[in-house]
């Protein structure tokens, strides 16, 4: 069948301190799970309209060049002054994927207690696909840092949590086994292809 459309941009660079590598997975039990950027109601082409609603259609999500610039400055900045510890971007999928990958740690997944305040509907907080985001963790002694970097950048910050536990927590919303969502992130194409079999 037909594929949509997929624009697709390739990019590479130099790590030129390999100590100040970065990936997106939680560190330590007890970090700090701050979101940077705002989040707004854009579901507009999202895999929330696509998976539960059947749609694939609307304006996708305002692009702001000079805030996803802001972003990264601060990323950078933060993880050449050893400030951040993970960092991860929210796109497809939005917030709620983009905690649930950056629980699955190759040495096996940690668990998290999010507590965000609805300012917005449900589904919004959860799946919007909002540009120029990301979720990053922090040593809770580091906090001050961030907030000074995040100022000094003019990017959006919240707490939202920490890592903690065995379970993928947002409170209200979201409750189950972190081993769960792991076995269904990690092994579900594997599952489809031995239905077929």
């Amino acid at each position: 069948t037909a594929i949509y459309p997929t624009p697709a941009v390739g990019m590479v660079g130099l790590i030129e301190d390999m100590d100040k590598h970065m990936t997106q997975w939680f560190k330590d039990e007890g970090d700090i799970i701050v979101l940077l950027g705002e989040t707004k109601e854009e579901f507009g082409g999202s895999e929330y309209l696509k998976q539960i609603h059947g749609k694939v259609c609307g304006t996708p999500p305002s692009l702001d060049l000079d805030k996803e610039l802001k972003l990264i400055m601060t990323l950078l900045q933060g993880s050449q002054e050893g400030i951040i510890k993970s960092a991860h971007d929210i796109s497809e999928g939005g917030l709620a994927l983009a905690i649930s990958e950056s629980c699955f740690i190759p040495s096996g997944p940690k668990g998290v207690e999010i507590r965000i305040p609805q300012l917005m509907r449900d589904d919004a907080l959860l799946f919007s696909e909002s540009q120029a985001r990301a979720i990053i963790s922090l040593d809770e002694q580091n906090i001050a840092k961030i907030k000074e970097l995040t100022q000094r950048c003019g990017v959006p910050m919240e707490i939202i949590g920490n890592v903690n536990g065995t379970r993928l927590f947002i409170e209200d919303l979201i409750d189950i086994p972190i081993s769960k969502a792991y076995s269904k992130w990690a092994l579900g194409f594997e599952n489809i292809l031995k239905s077929y079999a």
